[in-house]
C-alpha cells in the first residue's frame, strides 16, 4: 500500500472513532435525559414541557435552539432565591422581637465592652 494511502486510511479510521465515541457520549446523556422524564409524572411532564419550549431562542440565527448556556447563572440564581424564600421557616411576630432583642443586646455589649 502506497504511504499515501496508507496516511488517508489512518486519518479515516481515526475520524471514525471520533465519531463513534461522540456518538456514544451523546446516547448517554440522552438516556440520561429519557431517564428523568419517565421518572416525571403527567403534571410534570407538562411543566417540563412548556419550561423546554418557552427556553428557546424565539428569533434570529439561533431560533429554536435552547437558550445559552450563560443562564445556568440566571437559573441558580433562581433556585437560590426559591430555596431562601420558600424553604425558610416563617417568620412571628414573636420570633423578630425575640431576633430584635438579642441584635440589641449583642450592640449594648459590644459598646460597653470599650
Amino acid at each position: 500500500m502506497p504511504l499515501i494511502s496508507r496516511q488517508r486510511h489512518l486519518k479515516h479510521v481515526v475520524k471514525c472513532k471520533l465519531r463513534k465515541k461522540k456518538d456514544e457520549t451523546r446516547l448517554k446523556e440522552h438516556h440520561v435525559l429519557h431517564t428523568l422524564i419517565d421518572q416525571l409524572s403527567g403534571v410534570e411532564t407538562k411543566r417540563a414541557q412548556h419550561l423546554l419550549s418557552k427556553m428557546r431562542y424565539p428569533t434570529g440565527p439561533q431560533e429554536g435552539q435552547i437558550l445559552s448556556h450563560y443562564l445556568h447563572y440566571l437559573q441558580n440564581k433562581v433556585l437560590s432565591f426559591i430555596e431562601d424564600s420558600l424553604y425558610k421557616p416563617l417568620k412571628t411576630d414573636n420570633s423578630l422581637k425575640k431576633t430584635n432583642e438579642d441584635l440589641h443586646r449583642k450592640v449594648q455589649e459590644k459598646f460597653f465592652q470599650k
